[in-house]
């Protein structure tokens, strides 16, 4: 794996897809079940609108999950970002993936950070506006959460976590 200093590795832990995990509609039990626990969610943030995620999850598998944060000082694009994590082998599951990881490991997540989970730009949706959009979840430093997607164009600096998932 190929080293790029601007990201520093944040923590590694291993995360299990649960057996009755369905790709189709886990966005949708995602809000049904949590919707409430966020300061904000985006009801945008939808089975349809990201239905074209780059790797589905198998049910029952075990994945290496990685959080690499951004050092501080650096100003990073999406193709730089999604260029770092083919060096990691990461398999991009988008926003279901990161639904999972909030599930199973939110104490994870970094105080004051956005957890952004990448995918090919032919994967991610569009906006009205035809934007495209990553999903992120925000932990707030006192430890509230948020729920949304952002811009792909803007640049991602130090408040910015990738999540990264990998075959164990």
């Amino acid at each position: 794996m190929k080293s790029d200093n601007r990201f520093i590795l944040l923590d590694t832990f291993l995360l299990k897809v649960t057996k009755g995990y369905r790709h189709t509609n886990q966005l949708e039990i995602f809000r049904k079940e949590n919707r409430g626990k966020f300061n904000f969610y985006n009801d945008d943030i939808t089975d349809a609108n990201f239905a074209k995620v780059t790797n589905k999850l198998i049910p029952g598998k075990t994945y290496t999950v990685k959080i690499f944060g951004i050092r501080s000082g650096k100003v990073i694009w999406a193709p730089d970002c999604l260029a770092f994590l083919r060096t990691q082998s990461a398999i991009l599951v988008g926003a279901q993936g990161i639904s999972i990881v909030w599930q199973q490991a939110k104490e994870k997540f970094p105080k004051g950070k956005w957890m952004v989970s990448f995918d090919e730009e032919e994967a991610l949706w569009r906006d009205a506006d035809g934007n495209l959009r990553v999903p992120f979840v925000r932990r707030a430093s006192e430890g509230g959460f948020d729920f949304s997607a952002i811009n792909f164009d803007l640049g991602w600096d130090h408040v910015c976590c990738l999540l990264c998932f990998c075959d164990e």
